[in-house]
Formats: structure tokens, C-alpha cells, sequence
């Protein structure tokens, strides 16, 4: 049973007053920079491998689970709007192989109207706005191309966006699919038609069905919603668009009250003091040195250079070259502060010379094993 909207027999003279009115609703439409419906268009081949096709996507369409509130559906799955074509996806694909083509089993078409456009509406009308809009627009399409509309069927989906900007608005749409031919009044016989999209000869069928379902959205949302429906669907587009950078803008500020609180912390910690001398390795890397005194197990003192790899990434570790021990705690002060005044007063003589310094303060103390991070004699950081 057809749909109450179906009208089969509308007349040529609405269709040309529907799309007379067509650049006046692209006027309101396109300062919004919203299309109103999208349309898709495709067909299955009359060859064993489409009737294969056909069938797998009438059984996806009527037992297809989407939105977790529309999860639950009746046995059997989603019913079938029958406008000729069967009210069943058995019918339906029976009907397809009876009324197909030299080359086309069955067109298939989708309508989906912008979820901007279906959420001025109650959600409660949303089935009927689609089912008035396929329908509509079928008849108003294959009345522009001179020919009554072949036998169809269509059958509701709704989901949920998953945009990145607001995910979850409804998306009511309709799956359509229409005989590969139609029945030729004038000749009583049935008749192939294609959809075609050709420069030269001046058709483009996928762009006719468009505006012809843009022309009748328009309409449907006058009814639907008012006459300033455009005026609406611009409001619910910036206060969507107000609430996004609203959340954008505080999770940048999140983020720079994040980086401001590390900020703040790394400057609340204590610096580490500048190194007291440096040294090189013999492959080139750069090693920083701290003088510095430590305590042995016998009460006594020793002093050495704590050194580090100036580059942290290159995995070395820290080590510790002695050069005085055996001191008490005066000693230890004493030589560690007058081996810092000469490192400071003389920077370019580095470490080398801080070792010719400890020996004559300690003459017993055997020389260092050879390191990585000796400086080279002429290894000179004032320069």
C-alpha cells in the first residue's frame, strides 16, 4: 500500500511551479552555506553477480541496527514502503527481476536531509517529513523528464552524526529502490531508462534529482517549520558553531593554564649551579665538572670532580675523579675554596690545571686514570 503522500498522478503544471520557486530557495539556502538534502544515486547490473548485490543490500537495509534509541526493531526487521514494488525484500527482489532492464536489474537512490534542517522539526514528524520528501520528490523528478515514476519502494533509516563538531544530531534518510524499467502509456509496453550524466547531450539526471529534492525540501520545511524556517536553520547553525568555539577556546586555555603552571614549577626549582670547570672527551663529547668535597667512612674528607655529560641524551654517566684525600673538615674547605678561586680567575686553563694545583697541595695522591672527559691541553672556553 502506497504511502499516504504518494501522489502518482501529480500534474506538470506543480512541478513547474515547485521548481519556479527553486532560486528563491537556493537564495535563502546558499548564504548559509548549508545544502539543505544530499541525493546518491547508483544501480545494479541485470547479471547474476546484481541480483547477488540487490539481494545482500535489501536484507543490510531491512535489518541494519544504528542508533543505540532505534536499536530495537520489529520482527522481521524495518517494513518496506510499497509504491508498486513490493512491501518485502523477497517482493522486492522478485518484482526487480521481472520488471528490469536489457541492462539494469534496479536503481537505487538515498535522501537525506541536513540534520541542521531535521532538527527545526519534532522529532516525532521526522518519519513523515522523509517519507513526504521521497515521495515528492520522485514524482517531481521523473515528471521534469516527461515520464511516469516507475514502481518503487523505500524503506527509513535513522542515525546519529559522528562530525567532529557536533556528533549525535538525528539523521533521518530513505534507501529507495526503483525498477529498471517503467510502463510506456502511449505504447502500452515497458520501457528502459537510464540515468545519465553527459555533456553532450546536455543531461546530468543525479543533478535534476537534487535540485528537485532541494526545491521540495524547501517546501516541506515552509509547511513544516514557517516561512523564516531559513531564518531558523541560520540561528541553529551559529549557536552551534558559538558553542564549538566556546570549547575550543577553553580547552586552550586549559592548555595555556597548563603550560603556565609547568612554567611557574620549573622556575620554583633550584637551578643547578654553573659548573666549575669543563672537559671534552676524544670523541667530542663535552663533559662539565663540579668540585665538590665528600665524606669518607674514617671521619675524613676527600675532594674530586663531579662530572657530567653536557649531553644528557648521549646515556653517560656521572663520575667522580678524586684529587685530594684524607683531609679534616677544614682542609677539605680550605682547598676546595682555593681551587675554585683559581678555576675562576683563570677559565681557560680548565681542568688540567686544577690537577697540577692538587698535586702540589698533595704530592702522594697517584695521578687519575686516563677518562673520557679530559680536556685537551688547548681546550680554552673563553674564546
Amino acid at each position: 500500500m502506497a504511502y499516504l503522500f504518494h501522489h502518482r498522478a501529480a500534474s506538470l503544471g506543480r512541478l513547474t511551479i515547485r521548481l519556479g520557486v527553486f532560486g528563491t530557495l537556493l537564495g535563502l539556502v546558499i548564504p548559509l552555506a548549508v545544502t539543505s538534502v544530499i541525493t546518491k544515486l547508483q544501480y545494479k547490473k541485470a547479471d547474476s553477480y546484481g541480483a547477488k548485490q540487490l539481494k545482500g543490500l535489501l536484507g543490510y537495509l531491512q535489518h541494519r541496527r544504528e542508533a543505540p534509541v532505534f536499536a530495537d526493531l520489529p520482527r522481521g526487521g524495518r517494513r518496506w514502503v510499497d509504491c508498486g514494488l513490493g512491501g518485502t525484500f523477497k517482493a522486492i527482489q522478485a518484482n526487480c527481476e521481472r520488471l528490469r532492464s536489457d541492462h539494469v536489474l534496479a536503481f537505487t537512490r538515498v535522501i537525506a536531509p541536513n540534520p541542521d534542517c531535521i532538527a527545526l522539526l519534532d522529532p516525532r514528524h521526522h518519519q513523515r517529513f522523509v517519507s513526504e520528501l521521497t515521495e515528492r520528490t520522485l514524482d517531481s523528478f521523473f515528471e521534469a523528464r516527461g515520464m511516469p515514476t516507475p514502481e518503487y519502494a523505500y524503506i527509513h533509516h535513522t542515525r546519529e552524526t559522528e562530525d567532529a563538531t557536533a556528533p549525535g544530531r538525528l539523521h533521518p534518510h530513505s534507501h529507495i529502490v526503483l525498477a529498471g524499467s517503467y510502463e510506456d502509456h502511449l505504447s502500452g509496453q515497458r520501457q528502459p531508462y537510464y540515468m545519465n550524466k553527459s555533456r553532450t547531450k546536455g543531461e546530468d539526471h543525479p543533478d535534476l534529482l537534487w535540485q528537485t529534492a532541494q526545491a521540495e525540501m524547501g517546501q516541506l520545511l515552509e509547511r513544516y517549520v514557517g516561512q523564516d524556517w531559513a531564518k531558523h536553520l541560520e540561528q541553529l547553525v551559529a549557536e552551534r558553531e558559538q558553542a564549538a568555539q566556546a570549547i575550543q577556546e577553553q580547552a586552550i586555555q586549559e592548555r595555556l593554564a597548563e603550560l603556565v603552571h609547568v612554567a611557574d614549577s620549573a622556575t620554583l626549582q633550584q637551578a643547578a649551579p654553573v659548573p666549575d670547570c669543563w672537559g671534552e672527551s676524544e670523541d667530542g663529547l663535552l663533559w662539565r665538572g663540579w668540585l665538590v668535597m665528600r665524606s669518607t667512612a674514617s671521619d675524613q674528607h676527600m675532594i674530586g670532580v663531579h662530572w657530567q655529560a653536557d649531553d644528557l641524551l648521549a646515556g653517560a654517566e656521572d663520575n667522580f675523579e678524586l684529587l685530594l684525600t684524607d683531609l679534616d673538615a677544614k682542609e677539605a674547605a680550605l682547598y676546595q675554596r682555593e681551587l675554585r678561586n683559581a678555576l675562576s680567575q683563570e677559565p681557560g686553563r680548565g681542568i688540567a690545571f686544577v690537577r697540577s694545583m692538587a698535586e702540589a697541595f698533595q704530592p702522594d695522591i697517584p695521578p687519575p686514570e686516563p677518562t673520557d672527559h679530559h680536556a685537551p691541553p688547548d681546550f680554552d672556553l673563553s674564546l
